[in-house]
C-alpha cells in the first residue's frame, strides 16, 4: 500500500504526534485516512477521527479499504466529545 510514504530519516524525527481527521459525519473519508495510517505503522504517530453528527462508518468505505489491504472494520464513527483530552 503506497497511500502515504514517510522516508526513513522522518521515521527516527517523528515523536508524539496527535492526528486529528475531523469532518461532519466521521462515516466516510476520515476513517479511510485513519485506516491508511494505521496500515502504515507509524510509530509515534496516535491518529483519531471525528465528526460533528457522527453516524457510522459507510460500509463502501469498509469495502474499498478491504480492496487495498487495510481492515477497517472495527472502527467507530465518533463525536468530538469522544476524543481522548489531556489537561
Amino acid at each position: 500500500m503506497a497511500a502515504l510514504y514517510l522516508p526513513e530519516s522522518l521515521r527516527m524525527v517523528v515523536r508524539d504526534v496527535n492526528l486529528l481527521f475531523l469532518s461532519t459525519d466521521d462515516s466516510c473519508l476520515c476513517q479511510m485516512a485513519v485506516g491508511f495510517v494505521r496500515a502504515k505503522d507509524c510509530p509515534g504517530v496516535d491518529v483519531f477521527s471525528a465528526g460533528l453528527s457522527p453516524t457510522s462508518v459507510h460500509p463502501l468505505a469498509v469495502q474499498v479499504m478491504a480492496e487495498v489491504g487495510a481492515d477497517i472494520r472495527a472502527q467507530t464513527s465518533k463525536g468530538i466529545a469522544a476524543l481522548p483530552v489531556q489537561a
